[in-house]
């Protein structure tokens, strides 16, 4: 079975971030519990818990190779197509003011993610913070509403506005699936 993902960490197996409810459970269980057994219940919900905190793992960051490693703007975006030699292009739509791009930001850098864009996808920040003196350019050309939004351009330099992702809770399987199937990795 596959790692699972919780906040900022990951467990290897889904019995042992399993044990982290399961001591929840034994602990209000032991609590309400009368009998001489409620410290039964306390010993096995400590050990259960100490097994999920010991068996969860920090998230790793890898880091995305931004292009140029600084922000554009909507309109310098057209330019960058242009040169682009046939790669595919992410837009990363975030603004200073937003928490949730910056959650995103590092719920994409996982190795697997950082992996498929470094190797087949050019990436680009897209500074929206004062977003009014922007609006029109992305709502008409990326339909983007709001922030985080992840926007796909083809290596053809056409916008596939059905792809378009926003929200901080992007499914990561299809963030996935997508850089995958869109991305140029010769």
């Amino acid at each position: 079975m596959g790692e699972i993902y919780f906040y900022n960490y990951y467990w290897e197996h889904l019995g042992f971030f399993l044990l982290g409810p399961f001591a929840l459970l034994l602990l209000v269980y032991g609590i309400l519990e009368k009998k001489k057994t409620k410290k039964i219940f306390y010993a096995i919900s400590a050990i259960s818990f100490l097994i999920f905190f010991i068996t969860g793992k920090k998230n790793p960051i890898y880091p995305i190779q931004w292009y140029n490693q600084k922000s554009y703007l909507p309109e310098q975006i057209q330019e960058i197509i242009k040169i682009q030699n046939q790669k595919p292009i992410l837009l990363f739509f975030y603004a200073d003011w937003c928490n949730s791009c910056k959650d995103l930001e590092k719920r994409i850098q996982t190795k697997e993610i950082a992996s498929l864009l470094n190797q087949g996808w050019i990436s680009i920040k897209v500074d929206v913070t004062n977003f009014e003196l922007y609006q029109d350019q992305i709502l008409k050309k990326y339909k983007v509403y709001g922030t985080p939004a992840i926007s796909f351009i083809n290596s053809n330099g056409e916008v596939m506005q059905e792809l378009t992702l926003v929200g901080s809770e992007i499914p990561l399987r299809t963030f996935i699936s997508i850089l995958r199937q869109f991305g140029n990795y010769k």
